[in-house]
């Protein structure tokens, strides 16, 4: 591999990580979101408010997680 070859790998990794850092920033704002609405809405059924609330809980340290490893992957 020559040195172009090399400068433009890691000019597509920038490319390819900041396309899905802003793509988690967005999937991050949904979550947050649809967390406060969870508590807002009257739930159908008591299990249903606990499963929205775990299952939003999880997507949100999911989806932080992947953002946290993706914004340290841009600043090295």
């Amino acid at each position: 591999m020559d040195k172009s070859e090399i400068k433009s790998k890691k000019e597509e990794n920038l490319i390819g990580s900041s396309v899905l850092a802003f793509f988690l920033v967005g999937a991050l704002i949904v979550i947050i979101f649809q967390l406060f609405q969870a508590f807002n809405n009257e739930p159908i059924v008591g299990w249903y408010f606990y499963f929205n609330i775990i299952g939003y809980t999880w997507g949100l340290f999911f989806v932080s997680m992947l953002l946290f490893f993706t914004i340290k992957n841009l600043i090295e």
